[in-house]
């Protein structure tokens, strides 16, 4: 499942967004936790700051983290000062992934340096990178 999160008052944020069955039609209401390969969510966001909370079902016997990626289109480029990204992680305790829809973000520092690709406009391929950010 992916979670949409932007901020209300003070520290917290809200789910705003949460993907269902049908990506194009994500919900605001439901925490629809579906077992299966590709999980998607098509929305706009408008100018903002937002939280995404990609979640997993837990495991019986976790061996090790499990790799995920995370796809975005956008409309300007990223990292040159409109769109800015930043990889954050979240407590395994946080209240977000016991579906309270209202929660404090708490946000740490990425264990390590993210891979990610960054296709620049024009370009035919994206460039694989590592990092903490795109600013």
């Amino acid at each position: 499942m992916i979670s949409i999160a932007e901020p209300v008052e003070g520290d917290m944020y809200k789910v705003v967004m949460n993907s269902s069955a049908n990506g194009a039609r994500p919900t605001s209401d439901k925490w629809t936790f579906l077992q299966a390969r590709d999980i998607s969510l098509i929305h706009k966001l408008d100018v903002g700051k937002y939280i995404v909370v990609p979640r997993i079902m837990p495991l019986d016997d976790p061996i090790e983290p499990v790799p995920y990626v995370l796809g975005m289109i956008c409309n300007k480029e990223v990292g040159n000062g409109d769109v800015s990204v930043m990889f954050k992680r979240l407590d395994a305790d946080n209240r977000v992934f016991e579906n309270f829809p209202k929660f404090e973000p708490e946000l740490m520092e990425v264990e390590q340096p993210v891979q990610y690709q960054k296709r620049a406009p024009g370009e035919g391929f994206p460039m694989t990178q590592m990092g903490e950010e795109l600013l």
